[in-house]
């Protein structure tokens, strides 16, 4: 009788084993097969201020970017304080899938011209802390003065390589980091290299559903013997208003590429060389493009 007793436990132990481990491997199963939740708007535009964010748009959507900066506010009034004068850059560009993004853009500082590609490596998720981005481009000077007629496309093309980083904490806070390389093909006589390595620190607190504070700040970590150049800061607001979102923004930088605001920033932020600045941009959605997944 105690045998059977045994034994009968036994089975009833198996079979309560049996069910656990079933009901575990089915819970496994479940959640490999839900998707991760994503996390949206970590920034509400593709650039932060003077830098890009880790945003890309969505597919088959065009983007047309204004940029503008007006001179120092420290000009004094025969300036106007800086409204006189003005550098501005126009840019379009086309998300080809949901991570990929191609764009263009004309500069009227130093005439350029520049192109550069997007790609979102990783999207923050439930399962994932972090976005990250990478972001490559070139620019090309097309204006030239009569001592350097001669140089070619390449002699006036600078790079710039990012990669972007960024944490959503909550609903009102977002904080990105932007290790940068810039590579300059020709340089001054005072700059002591054609390579400049900077780290950008970005973030963006909500104050409601429609308008944000943002900073940001790009370290050089290089190439600071030329004591005319200055790290680029700058502070600002976001508005979105339907399909655009409009920023207006204080910043020591007058370029808008990184080949210019983190290499050849001339300001004393400190010292009231402050530009007033705007970015607007507008979305424009070109039908249902074809999803890849990447």
């Amino acid at each position: 009788m105690k045998t059977i007793s045994t034994v009968f436990l036994l089975i009833i132990s198996l079979t309560f084993n049996s069910f656990a481990q079933a009901d575990l491997l089915a819970e496994l199963e479940n959640s490999q097969d839900t998707a991760p939740a994503p996390v949206f708007s970590t920034f509400k535009g593709t650039k932060i201020i003077n830098g890009q964010s880790v945003e890309t748009r969505k597919a088959g959507n065009l983007e047309f970017l204004i940029e503008h900066r007006f001179g120092t506010l420290n000009s004094g009034a025969t300036e106007f304080f800086g409204l006189d004068q003005a550098q501005i850059r126009l840019g379009l560009s086309y998300a080809i899938t949901d991570r990929l993004t191609m764009g263009i853009g004309r500069s009227s500082f130093n005439k350029i011209v520049d192109g550069y590609l997007k790609f979102a490596l990783k999207k923050q998720s439930d399962r994932f802390p972090l976005s990250m981005t990478l972001f490559t481009n070139m620019g090309v000077k097309t204006f030239q003065p009569s001592s350097e007629e001669n140089l070619s496309v390449l002699q006036r093309s600078a790079f710039a390589h990012q990669l972007l980083i960024a944490h959503k904490w909550n609903s009102k806070f977002s904080f990105q980091l932007s290790p940068t390389w810039v590579h300059e093909n020709r340089i001054s006589a005072a700059d002591n290299s054609n390579d400049t390595f900077s780290i950008g620190f970005g973030g963006r607190y909500k104050l409601n559903k429609r308008t944000a504070l943002v900073a940001e700040y790009f370290l050089n970590v290089n190439n600071r013997e030329n004591l005319n150049k200055y790290d680029a800061l700058a502070i600002g607001v976001d508005i979105e208003t339907g399909g655009h979102v409009f920023q207006i923004h204080l910043t020591n930088a007058q370029q808008v590429i990184p080949q210019g605001f983190i290499t050849d920033t001339r300001g004393n932020f400190w010292e009231g060389d402050i530009h007033l600045g705007f970015n607007i941009s507008r979305d424009f959605g070109l039908g249902k493009a074809k999803k890849k997944k990447w």
